[in-house]
């Protein structure tokens, strides 16, 4: 919560992606469209859907997945995917981003991926 109330107060992080953080992607969020890759689950491509509506700047179902799709499928079946790179331009993303991506696309291992980011924003000896 220190970083983040940090990163809050610079700028870094918007009060959307947040909220995104915290709750994922919303049951009513009304521009849902459906899924263009079988690979991801519903629940994934939604997530990233709205996502992507927060920062404009992702495009990943436009551009991110569609020019990488063999590396995104291959990084989605990771044991660890917080531990490696990320596809395409998805690996130049700052800590909070690719915390986000991971909420999305695997939460599960959001718990995991947070240190990277906590690390990144107030240092090791916190991480």
């Amino acid at each position: 919560m220190i970083a983040i109330k940090i990163c809050l107060r610079d700028k870094i992080v918007t009060y959307d992606e947040l909220i995104f953080f915290l709750t994922g992607a919303k049951a009513g969020y009304s521009s849902f469209k459906e899924a263009r890759y079988e690979w991801l689950e519903d629940k994934q491509y939604k997530a990233i859907q709205m996502l992507d509506s927060i920062v404009p700047s992702l495009k990943l179902i436009n551009d991110g997945f569609a020019m990488n799709e063999k590396e995104w499928k291959k990084w989605l079946n990771e044991a660890e995917p917080q531990m490696v790179s990320m596809p395409g331009e998805a690996d130049n993303y700052s800590e909070w981003i690719k915390c986000l991506i991971i909420k999305a696309l695997r939460p599960e291992k959001l718990v995991f991926s947070m240190k990277f980011f906590i690390k990144d924003k107030i240092g090791e000896s916190f991480a």
